[in-house]
């Protein structure tokens, strides 16, 4: 165990938001309203007045509206409408001013190209029309674009599925009921840029923050996911890509808490890499991968990984581990810092993997001086092979596939 950077942990857990609801969402708030350009005009839309720019303001009407600044629309759907009629094909704007909207759109494949546009998280809020219901829904359409807004409520407040490509930009996700943000099926691509998913409620006992089912595959820059009752993290067939993003303060339900509670949860082939981020604060595995089509870890920070109450198992042995990789191809973990694990800092459970400069602390199970483990006929090589303690009474671990149907 190498500890020459523990040190960077204090900077960087202390520059990261708290894991209390109010304090991320409020933090997210407040740094992507900083950095808003948007709402020049009248304290709200930042658009000219043009064919393709279309307005929304809470004094608008749906009725007696045109759409233009001084004659916007009452709501994003009326205005998309709008665009409908239009007919135009390139790239619109709907700008939309402070307030909160009800909202409930769907972007088909034949839609016109739009970008939906708010003064900034902190001052335009799109919610859900009903419990049950998206808040925006991109049904095909490849070229749809969000800024500056916060999305909220709703069962999945962002739905991309049947091939449609999504950009989402300052904006902050928050309080579904189900799942924050779902990708699903082949050629369906979400690339979230410096937004924040949070407070992600279960349904039946399950709930993800972000999840990622049928081939679907997400981008991640910088934000995070914080404060979801599930998983933060949840890949089925997907294929995730994250760069400077925390996970923080998972939470479990009191139900199937070996599942439950993962910071990130990966299966059934799915493919990953991460370079750089924080992991903090979850109730179980930090990062779980199950038979992994590929997968690469540099840099990242696991912090505090703290053993769930399992029901109906002994809760000794279950959870509390950094980074577990359960068979699948071979995997790469580099140059990251896992402390504060109630188990193992790192377990190979009948896997392949390379591990260099990795670095733990002595908290949790620790052996012959290391937690990083193999068993279960795991081969691990690397310049941290000498590290790597061969388990000959293995770990008990829950492994079972988690049911992604009640997304579908």
């Amino acid at each position: 165990m190498r500890l020459g950077w523990l040190a960077a942990l204090g900077f960087f857990v202390g520059c990261a938001p708290g894991a209390e609801p109010g304090g991320v969402l409020g933090d997210a708030l407040e740094r992507q309203d900083s950095t808003s350009s948007l709402c020049q005009f009248g304290g709200w839309a930042d658009a000219e007045d043009s064919r393709h720019v279309v307005h929304v303001r809470e004094d608008g009407s749906d009725t007696d509206g045109n759409g233009t600044r001084r004659n916007p629309y009452a709501t994003v759907d009326a205005a998309l409408e709008h665009l409908r009629d239009d007919g135009h094909n390139g790239k619109s704007r709907i700008a939309v001013g402070p307030g909160v909207f009800d909202t409930s759109v769907h972007l088909a494949a034949s839609d016109p190209k739009v970008e939906i546009v708010g003064c900034s998280a902190a001052r335009t809020t799109l919610q859900a029309v009903s419990p049950g219901e998206s808040v925006i829904s991109v049904d095909g359409q490849k070229h749809a674009w969000l800024r500056g807004v916060t999305v909220a409520g709703g069962r999945r407040a962002l739905r991309v599925r049947d091939g449609g490509r999504f950009d989402v930009r300052g904006s902050v996700i928050d309080g579904s009921s189900q799942v924050g943000v779902l990708v699903q099926g082949e050629q369906s691509r979400l690339h979230l840029h410096d937004t924040t998913v949070t407070s992600t409620q279960a349904l039946d006992d399950r709930g993800w923050g972000v999840a990622v089912i049928d081939g679907g595959r997400l981008e991640m820059n910088r934000g995070g996911v914080y404060d979801s009752v599930g998983v933060g993290i949840f890949g089925d067939d997907a294929d995730v890509t994250l760069s400077d993003v925390e996970v923080i303060g998972t939470q479990t339900t009191g139900r199937f808490d070996s599942e439950l509670g993962r910071g990130l949860h990966l299966q059934n082939g799915s493919s990953l890499e991460i370079n750089g981020g924080l992991f903090r604060d979850n109730s179980d595995a930090a990062l779980f991968l199950r038979d992994p089509k590929s997968m690469r870890i540099n840099g990242i920070v696991i912090d505090i990984t703290s053993a769930g109450i399992v029901i109906d198992f002994p809760s000794t042995g279950l959870s509390g581990d950094g980074i577990v990789v359960h068979g699948g191809q071979p995997v790469t973990l580099t140059d990251n810092l896992i402390t504060g694990s109630a188990r193992a800092a790192i377990l190979f459970d009948g896997a392949t993997g390379t591990v260099s400069g990795n670095e733990t602390d002595d908290n949790g199970l620790v052996i012959d001086g290391t937690s990083i483990f193999a068993q279960e006929q795991a081969h691990v090589g690397g310049d941290d092979a000498g590290l790597v303690y061969d388990l000959q009474g293995p770990l008990l671990l829950n492994t079972w596939t988690i049911d992604a149907d009640a997304l579908r």
